[in-house]
């Protein structure tokens, strides 16, 4: 299941203008045993569902709320897993659904937006997984999960974060339509969990913050956030995100995560 990504990374630092050599590839290789291990931890949970409250915060702060479930089915080695969000509130996008089966490294996600104003299922291109996801300030892309072959890394040192030493890693998308040319990443070394990134865009510019905490262990080894926010840093509007009790073993199928399921779940 994993591949090296040793070639990609040495490309991307030529390109960069990245120093090559023996301390560019240790750090390389500390940067993707971060996540490798991260990865790890995670195998083997099978199925989840858990709901969600989102607060919509303007700049002037204005709020607006949304209510959400969202279901996972990990996927067999070598395959990515598969995600379905629904909304449940308000009633004007009640119903409204994201389908995203997963692909890993440089294919691109395939994704399906169910619209009940429109009785209609729509694909959605891999140009416009940047777009927004009813009105918040995740997009496309953010719900479409990750995985350590969607990335090459590079270990930049260790830092403090709310009083917290924490391991500093940059991680670059391989996918070439992601929005994304970097994320820099805070990483609690002892759950390899991302307590903060920065997201920049492909001009470089510091496009989104996405912030989580309150996390917890689920079957002695499963770590979960209650909650993340992401922040769109020109724009100053925020996302904030609650999550429930989140269930595990559930008995979800692969018929539930079929773009022909997604028209019956606001019913």
């Amino acid at each position: 299941m994993r591949r090296s990504v040793k070639l990609t990374i040495g490309l991307l630092a030529l390109a960069l203008g990245w120093p090559v050599g023996a301390g560019a590839d240790r750090n390389a290789d500390r940067g993707a045993e971060i996540f490798s291990a991260r990865d790890r931890l995670d195998e083997g949970f099978g199925d989840q569902r858990v709901s969600m409250q989102l607060t919509l915060r303007s700049a002037n702060g204005r709020t607006a709320e949304r209510r959400t479930r969202m279901q996972l089915l990990e996927g067999p080695p070598g395959q990515g897993d598969k995600t379905l969000v629904v909304f449940d509130a308000p009633p004007d996008i009640a119903g409204t659904a994201l389908l995203t089966h997963e692909a890993l490294g440089a294919a691109d996600d395939s994704q399906w937006l169910y619209l009940p104003a429109y009785k209609r299922v729509k694909r959605i291109a891999a140009r416009d997984r940047s777009g927004s996801f009813a009105g918040t300030e995740f997009s496309y892309e953010d719900l479409a999960g990750d995985k350590f072959e969607d990335f090459t890394y590079r270990f930049v040192g260790e830092a403090s974060l709310r009083g917290q030493q924490v391991y500093r890693v940059d991680r670059m998308p391989i996918a070439p339509n992601s929005e994304y040319s970097r994320q820099e990443t805070w990483v609690d070394p002892d759950t390899h969990q991302i307590l903060q990134a920065y997201l920049y865009d492909k001009k470089g510019r510091h496009l989104k913050t996405l912030e989580t905490g309150d996390w917890v262990r689920y079957r002695g080894n499963y770590w979960r956030p209650r909650t993340l926010a992401m922040t769109h840093v020109p724009s100053g509007r925020a996302t904030l995100l609650k999550t429930s009790e989140y269930e595990f073993g559930v008995g979800l199928k692969e018929k539930d995560f079929s773009p022909e399921a997604l028209s019956g779940l606001g019913r």
